[in-house]
């Protein structure tokens, strides 16, 4: 990983969200082999996390629990994140539920979006930071 010229003896700070599996936890395994302090995040209390990583239970269907995970951050330092958490519901199109559309849009965009402005002003203020927004094959499957 490349580090910024302005800040070379900091120890950064990444945020994985869905790190418990899969691509989310390949990424936080990365992050902390290359030396990061790593916050991760699923949903279980008894979650598998990578081992190193600092682990944060949320559930971003319920808006208290996605407010004090969001206020965590605002009072860390947060250099890197990583939306990776994600929900789809296999269905044809005109049989999907609201209630469906509803979790999928909950979980896949708006904590996606919460934890963005939390993050920014840290930043902003640093002039250096990185979002990266996880996607799946579902974006593109007719």
């Amino acid at each position: 990983m490349s580090r910024p010229n302005k800040m070379p003896n900091k120890r950064y700070c990444a945020v994985v969200t869905g790190a418990t599996r899969g691509i989310g936890r390949a990424i936080a395994e990365r992050l902390l082999e290359d030396g990061l302090e790593v916050i991760v995040t699923g949903t279980r209390k008894d979650a598998d996390y990578p081992f190193g990583s600092n682990y944060y239970q949320v559930d971003f269907l319920n808006d208290s629990s996605t407010k004090a995970f969001i206020d965590y951050l605002k009072r860390r330092p947060i250099d890197i994140l990583i939306n990776n958490a994600g929900t789809n519901k296999i269905n044809e199109f005109e049989d999907i539920k609201i209630a469906d559309f509803d979790k999928i849009q909950k979980i896949n965009l708006k904590a996606p979006f919460l934890l963005c402005q939390a993050v920014i002003p840290y930043m902003k203020k640093n002039h250096w930071g990185r979002i990266v927004n996880i996607t799946s094959i579902w974006g593109s499957v007719t």
